[in-house]
């Protein structure tokens, strides 16, 4: 698993190639400073299974996801309360 909960003062997340290639559940939330997110290829990619998932959520500030080539891609992605990622 991956996950990113409750930091405060956390600006930016930044993942290189393969980084919890095969994480079966990713959540970021509650960073009320995060602005941006930048995954390098294949990183948070998941695993075949019906239960994977990825979650980012209450992230007021976030504006920037950036995801190469096989990120999340074998994971059910949610976002929720992240009033400036434009979608």
């Amino acid at each position: 698993d991956f996950v990113i909960d409750s930091m405060d003062l956390l600006e930016t997340v930044q993942l290189g190639e393969g980084s919890f290639e095969k994480a079966h559940h990713t959540a970021v939330a509650k960073c009320p400073m995060l602005k941006s997110i930048t995954l390098g290829p294949n990183s948070l990619r998941g695993i075949e299974s019906s239960t994977c998932t990825a979650m980012l959520k209450d992230l007021p500030y976030l504006a920037s996801l950036t995801c190469k080539e096989g990120c999340f891609e074998k994971s059910h992605l949610t976002i929720e309360n992240c009033p400036h990622l434009n979608k």
